[in-house]
């Protein structure tokens, strides 16, 4: 019987559950990263000093970069997809900066005054550890990151081989596993979804992601490694991975192709795998987040065929990291004493809703030294030569073997938190206390302004001048182009 995604999810769901220590009050599942996030040693390398090796401080903004990323369910019961939205950006623009008291219509003077004073406590230590917990980035592409700590913190040091384990699971084996290997029950659902081999891309896909002779002259003409699709993105905010089909084209056809020569223009006769290496070594050039998510982008477009042999064995180093971020204040997520205006409870970490955190990472599980074995089927043999994954693990099939090897580290899942309904409470109460944001003077013939405040956000004053607070980008351009993230307390906005 064929193998289902559910039945390689089983056991590692109880393996790395059990060893991933979290308190009994929180909830955590364990979920595959269903494109993988195939990390290089170079990644965690100084750009300017390569010599050097691993950087400590590089490592550091990468990991806060690589687990920034907010998950989306796949729909699968087993994955998710890492996105391009931003677990900071969410936290500070859309939570913590318009959070307000929610004071109940019914609660007395003391009371009220108690709720007062409580949520100004909790705010007031969130946006100290919001200002407080940042560091100048060295990428470049920014001025400053919200730091996310790792544990181990040398996870990514390739000099650091006590922070791997090796273990073994036995997939859908009608036999007792060996010794310290870890079993899964055979996938008996006709309906369940199949664990999937992943194809290379079309080389029509690959042909089109390289051929944009632009940047390509631009990347000739410059040495030092550019980030065009950083620029793009930049440019255009909704070429996310989300983005509709056309948008997702332009972001293709934007990728710089590091060998020109090798590159042929889209829809010309080229070797696939030729492409396949020129877009591995043009991507390679691009920073770590960036290069995940155009890699997503080819991969999406790429052809799938359903495993057929009935059971795999799965050897491979873990190490399980844990995800710290200081700035995002439990004690605030866990109060039901507080509202944003126009938003309902929960809209936040509201699943079905776009753009929502309904799942945080807090871990996540990396693996090397990748080996997959089997008794492959006739067709599992020849999908496997032109495989590039095989469920969650990216692989390189051994010909002469039929083995499918992996010897550099990838994450291949997740340990996501599920919080509580966020937004707690739908809207503040008749009466609240003076709002933290002022509501704007009636329009006059003069332009309005804003005086920025402790703790204001854009969002937060758009929902105060407008009713709301999706229109934080009219002030943004009314301004200069503000960036959201460089309010500064005393600055006057003008309000369009």
């Amino acid at each position: 019987m064929a193998l289902s995604l559910d039945a390689l999810h089983q056991p590692m769901n109880a393996f790395f559950l059990e060893h991933f220590a979290t308190a009994a009050s929180t909830h955590v599942v364990f979920r595959f990263d269903r494109f993988g996030s195939t990390l290089s040693p170079s990644d965690f390398e100084d750009p300017a000093d390569p010599a050097a090796g691993w950087s400590a401080v590089v490592a550091r903004e990468r990991f806060s970069d690589l687990v920034n990323r907010i998950p989306v369910d796949a729909g699968d019961g087993a994955s998710v997809v890492m996105t391009s939205d931003s677990v900071d950006s969410l936290w500070f623009d859309r939570l913590l900066g318009p959070a307000q008291p929610y004071l109940a219509p019914d609660a007395g003077a003391e009371e009220r005054a108690e709720a007062l004073r409580v949520f100004s406590l909790v705010k007031s230590r969130a946006l100290r550890l919001w200002e407080d917990l940042s560091l100048e980035s060295s990428s470049g592409l920014r001025s400053r990151f919200r730091v996310a700590e790792a544990s181990p913190a040398r996870w990514s040091d390739p000099t650091a081989q006590e922070v791997w384990t090796s273990t073994t699971f036995q997939v859908g084996s009608p036999t007792p596993p060996d010794t310290g290997t870890v079993e899964a029950v055979e996938a008996v659902d006709p309906e369940a979804e199949h664990l999937q081999w992943r194809l290379r891309a079309s080389s029509t896909v690959l042909a089109e992601a390289l051929a944009a002779p632009d940047l390509t002259a631009l990347l000739v003409a410059e040495p030092a490694p550019v980030s065009a699709v950083a620029v793009a993105l930049r440019a255009e905010p909704a070429l996310a991975l989300r983005a509709e089909p056309a948008l997702r084209a332009t972001a293709l056809r934007r990728l710089v192709a590091t060998e020109p020569d090798t590159v042929a223009p889209a829809g010309s006769s080229v070797d696939a795998p030729l492409l396949a290496r020129a877009f591995d070594t043009a991507t390679l050039r691009l920073d770590l987040t960036e290069r995940l998510h155009v890699r997503q982008l080819v991969q999406e477009q790429a052809p799938s065929e359903a495993v057929t042999t009935s059971s795999v064995r799965v050897e491979l180093e873990y190490c399980l990291v844990d995800v710290r971020r200081e700035w995002l204040l439990d004690s605030l997520v866990n109060d039901d004493g507080w509202c944003i205006p126009g938003s309902d409870a929960g809209e936040l970490t509201d699943p079905a809703r776009r753009g929502s955190l309904p799942l945080l990472p807090v871990g996540m599980v990396v693996v090397r030294r990748l080996h997959i074995s089997a008794a492959w089927s006739a067709a599992d043999l020849a999908l496997a030569r032109s495989a590039t994954s095989f469920g969650p693990f990216d692989i390189t099939p051994d010909q002469a073997t039929g083995r499918l090897d992996h010897e550099g580290p990838q994450v291949i899942g997740w340990m996501l938190q599920q919080l509580p309904p966020l937004p707690p409470q739908p809207v503040l109460a008749p009466d609240p206390a003076e709002p933290l944001v002022e509501p704007a003077e009636p329009a006059t013939a003069e332009p309005r302004t804003h005086t920025v405040r402790r703790g204001d956000t854009l969002w937060a004053i758009a929902q105060a001048a407008y009713g709301d607070g999706a229109r934080w980008p009219e002030i943004a351009h009314a301004n200069g182009d503000l960036d959201p993230a460089a309010l500064q307390v005393g600055a006057v906005l003008t309000l369009p």
